[in-house]
């Protein structure tokens, strides 16, 4: 008998290899499976229990049954044409259970067993299936697709490109391998440095990526399907304030997290007050509320932050839980700027979902307690400067378009930069970058040059000008600020130390914590002194050991500042997921090869680089967009923002919270990656370009240089010079809260509406000889602490004690003091910014209470004493405590 030969016609059908495959699959799936930990003490055989048994045979089962399909299908031409006709005559039904089982599988595969609770041992158990689903439904949709080419016609022009990848993509792509190669050779921007080196930028979970992108992808079919929608989609001003309130919505759902910047929360009120660099920007709004001006009418280092928090206390009542929410709900105008940014760069769905990566990114960020990042509840300028950054980029982006409009663009991005000025000196770089951009950009037309930068130094002078003349006003100075600020903190505490290090100077004495703010110093004086107090500076920031040396050396100045300039440029990129499986928050930043952990080295697991690589491919795509379709200006925000990351670097300051101000830029360039990339599939599969709304690219035009452009131009600085010129009438407008007492009126009261036994003569003598204080002022921040607690930082008043206190500032007529009141039990009532009279001895950093009453706001007494307090006197020694409520 003739031995039968297999056909060559069906040994390479696609639907051939789809068995050939599945038994591959089946064989891996089953490997697996053999791999997972099993309990020696029930196994039957090689140490497997019969339940493994009995799984490892179904795939066994599975890996002969197709084998033998797939030689079946080899050998017999009628069984395989068959096949052919039942495939094709169900087609649609093969094509959703194979993609309904791709999703499915594909999201229970990369799912961590962690995220199964109780039942994660089944899903050890189940994981196989999980994989083999995953990859044969895949198998399953690719040979449909190819088996039957003529049902799916622009599928397969996903898997053809019509010309090769263009030069723009080769150039962006191979800088970012250079950059690559080079942070990893040299050490740059891997290896720790001194001091304010932070971790890497706070991400996307891979989880959420994955699930935005199917409803992106959905919402792109719908678009193109339906016009109705499309009108819908068009109106830019509604989209807009809806993704506004989107974003306040959300944001407002997450929970408040303790964060070094706002503790707690903490008896009697259980409020987020702030500490550290917070409470500066806090407590000069908190000085003007009460009547004081911003910062006791002095310099206000970070006023747009300032102004900020002050308007959220006058709303809320100064009720410090709402008043960081209603920030928060501000501050979610940041989605919406990137839905303008990005749909003016690549339309309005890529708008959409760059404004939804930052939701996300942002609500990650109030998630998260492992890394120092800064998120929109806090009372910082981080946050602020991210917003701030992100709408000037985009008027200078719409600047360089050459429409009819630039000048009130370039006028709006003037009076954004002024705005950018005062909420952190670092963005004075780019401002100067900004110049540097207009005259290459405009280089063409010396007048445009010259007419666009008038407009924009002009507008940023007008705008800033009520603060430029407060400013002068006190000191004499002219920017007193950033003049100040760059000579004490970057020149003498941050770069001239490395210089006398290059010259071989070893002095020890310069190790010393970072200067960052500045603040009215705790000073003791009586309420009938009216002297100004004085000014130090003091910071969070510790200093940390240098993990490694670095392996590029050039000087000190250079290294020092290339690590960190590079450290910034680096770990931004950290935002895009760099692996597929989808942890959560806490297991990225735990995780035993985590990018996140403390004292990472700049290595990466093979995995790691795969993801990296593939997003530098993925940037690529859109970096090559951009440029076609705007040339130089599309990609101008991104050298704006490598401009902030140099001045950063200045200032030797990296990662984590110094970050913030630059993570929008990363994830708008990422949402319009992935769009360029879905959208040209979009654009093969329904053989039709452009049924998504974009924005119409701007052509050129002659220059619009005319008179009835100077009344809008005024309009759009008008706008800007409200807000600081707003802030100095304020000050002034508010009257002084408090009515002064003398020391004897303050002891006065006490002894008339208090309970309070005491030798009241003994007191008066004693403030007499001034070694006790009577104080009048608003009580802020106050927070009970139990025995063994405190906070870390170098605030003295706050450190660890061995006893349970009171502490909170308290805020007069030119003075701020830390006041610290032993006591064994909650306070029953006393409410933030109640007014107080305290009687206290004076400490060397802070001031010791021996008894206080106040005042709530509907007018009732509330009185606590020192705890233990032999009598009424000074000096006063800490208590020493055995147990909570053992003092003595």
């Amino acid at each position: 008998m003739e031995k039968r030969k297999f056909n060559p016609k069906y040994r390479t059908a696609p639907i051939t290899l789809f068995f050939l495959l599945a038994a591959f699959e089946s064989i891996l799936s089953g490997i697996l499976l053999a791999t997972i930990p099993s309990d020696s003490k029930n196994g039957l055989w090689f140490g497997f229990t019969l339940e493994r048994w009995l799984m490892l045979s179904f795939f066994v089962l599975l890996t002969f049954f197709f084998l033998g399909t797939y030689l079946v299908l080899r050998k017999k031409q009628r069984f395989f044409n068959r096949f052919i006709r039942f495939s094709e005559n169900h087609l649609k039904w093969l094509l959703w259970i194979f993609v309904i089982l791709f999703w499915i599988m594909f999201f229970l595969f990369f799912m961590p067993a962690y995220r199964f609770s109780h039942f994660q041992a089944y899903y050890q158990r189940l994981r196989p299936f999980f994989l083999f689903g995953f990859l044969s439904g895949l198998t399953g949709l690719i040979t449909l697709v190819f088996q039957f080419p003529a049902k799916f016609p622009p599928f397969l022009k996903i898997f053809k490109f019509s010309k090769p990848i263009n030069k723009p993509f080769l150039v962006f792509f191979g800088c970012f391998i250079i950059l690559f190669l080079f942070i990893r050779l040299s050490g740059w921007g891997i290896t720790p440095g001194k001091e304010a080196w932070y971790a890497n930028a706070v991400p996307l979970e891979s989880l959420q990526v994955v699930l935005i992108l199917a409803f992106y992808i959905l919402l792109l079919f719908m678009i193109n399907k339906y016009n109705n929608i499309i009108r819908f989609f068009s109106n830019r001003v509604v989209l807009f304030f809806l993704l506004w309130g989107i974003a306040a919505l959300i944001w407002g759902l997450a929970p408040m997290e303790r964060h070094f910047f706002a503790p707690g929360p903490y008896p009697p009120n259980n409020e987020f007050y702030p500490y550290s660099d917070a409470v500066f920007n806090d407590l000069s709004a908190q000085s003007a509320l009460d009547g004081y001006g911003f910062n006791f009418h002095s310099l206000v280092f970070k006023p747009v932050v300032t102004f900020i928090i002050f308007i959220c206390h006058v709303i809320t009542g100064n009720q410090m839980n709402e008043s960081i929410m209603l920030q928060s709900a501000m501050y979610a105008i940041l989605p919406a700027i990137l839905f303008l940014f990005a749909s003016a760069l690549a339309g309005i769905p890529c708008g959409i979902l760059a404004s939804v990566f930052m939701m996300l990114q942002e609500w990650n960020a109030l998630n998260t307690t492992h890394i120092l990042t800064i998120h929109s509840r806090l009372q910082m300028s981080e946050f602020t400067s991210q917003i701030i950054l992100a709408a000037l980029c985009f008027f200078v982006f719409q600047w360089f378009q050459k429409g009819k409009y630039r000048y009130r663009y370039a006028a709006a991005a003037g009076g954004m930069a002024a705005f950018g000025i005062y909420t952190r000196y670092n963005m004075l770089g780019v401002v100067f970058a900004i110049v540097f951009l207009a005259v290459i950009f405009f280089w063409k037309s010396k007048r445009q040059i010259f007419r666009s930068l008038i407009v924009f130094v002009i507008a940023l002078v007008i705008s800033a000008s009520p603060w430029l003349y407060r400013s002068y006003q006190i000191t004499g100075l002219f920017l007193p600020e950033i003049t100040g600020s760059f000579r004490a903190v970057v020149i003498d505490q941050r770069l001239k130390p490395l210089l006398e290090e290059s010259g071989d100077v070893k002095d020890q004495e310069q190790k010393q914590a970072i200067i960052s703010e500045t603040q009215p110093q705790p000073t003791l004086v009586p309420q009938e002194e009216t002297s100004k107090p004085e000014i130090s500076t003091v910071s969070e920031e510790k200093e940390t050991e240098r993990g490694k040396t670095l392996s590029l050396q050039i000087h000190p100045l250079i290294d020092t500042l290339g690590n960190h300039f590079f450290h910034n440029l680096s770990a931004i990129f950290f935002i895009p997921p760099i692996q597929i499986q989808f942890d959560n928050l806490e297991h990225l930043y735990t995780n035993k090869d985590s990018v996140w952990a403390d004292g990472w080295n700049g290595s990466h697991t093979w995995q790691q680089v795969v993801f990296i690589f593939l997003n530098f491919l993925l940037l690529s795509y859109g970096f090559s967009f951009l440029w076609k379709r705007f040339s130089f200006s599309g990609i101008s925000f991104t050298l704006l923002v490598l401009s902030y990351a140099a001045s950063l670097g200045l200032a030797r300051t990296s990662g984590g919270r110094y970050l913030v101000p630059m993570n929008w830029s990363m994830i708008l360039l990422y949402a319009i990656s992935l769009n360029a990339v879905i959208q040209t599939c979009i654009d093969k599969l329904s053989q039709t370009k452009n049924s998504i709304p974009l924005q119409k690219k701007i052509p050129p035009s002659a220059d619009p240089w005319n008179r009835h452009e100077f009344f809008p131009i005024i309009k759009v600085i008008f706008i800007f010079f409200l807000f600081f010129f707003s802030m100095v009438q304020v000050e002034k407008w508010i009257p002084e809260s408090l009515t002064p007492l003398s020391s004897n009126q303050i002891i006065d009261t006490f002894q008339k509406e208090t309970d309070i036994t005491a030798d009241w003569e003994n007191v008066r003598n004693q403030i007499t000889e001034k070694k006790m204080f009577a104080l009048q002022g608003k009580a802020l921040y106050p927070r009970f602490y139990y025995f063994k607690t405190g906070e870390h930082g170098t605030d003295k008043a706050f450190q660890y004690k061995d006893y349970s206190r009171l502490i909170f500032k308290l805020i007069g007529k030119n003075q701020i003091l830390d006041l610290v009141m032993p006591i064994n039990t909650i306070p029953d009532v006393f409410p933030q910014n109640s007014d107080v009279l305290a009687l206290v001895c004076k400490e060397s950093h802070y001031i010791d209470v021996l008894a206080l009453t106040g005042k709530t706001s509907d007018g009732k007494m509330f009185t606590y004493i020192r705890n233990p307090l032999r009598e009424l006197s000074c000096p006063v020694s800490e208590p020493v405590c055995t147990g909570i409520e053992n003092c003595y």
